[in-house]
């Protein structure tokens, strides 16, 4: 089941960095989401609270300032 977890979390994290250059998908949410379910399998132990954190709030920010661009672009703000 690790083996199962672990691949999933990693398929996450590769999907969302390849979302990232899409336009239609939240590639930070799917990072953040890949690095906590790998920080999870591992009881915390490789992953911490503090790199989550880290994550979780670049995640933010990505998300926010992609938002503000698509604002003074004039189109709909999209999520990614």
């Amino acid at each position: 089941m690790e083996a199962v977890i672990r691949g999933v979390a990693t398929l996450l994290v590769a999907g969302g960095v390849a979302a990232v250059c899409a336009t239609r998908f939240p590639g930070a949410l799917l990072v953040f989401t890949g690095a906590f379910l790998y920080g999870w399998q591992s009881h915390f132990a490789r992953i911490g609270w503090g790199w989550l954190a880290a994550f979780a709030l670049l995640a933010m920010a990505g998300l926010f300032l992609e938002m503000m661009a698509s604002e003074l672009a004039g189109d709909r703000p999209r999520l990614s």
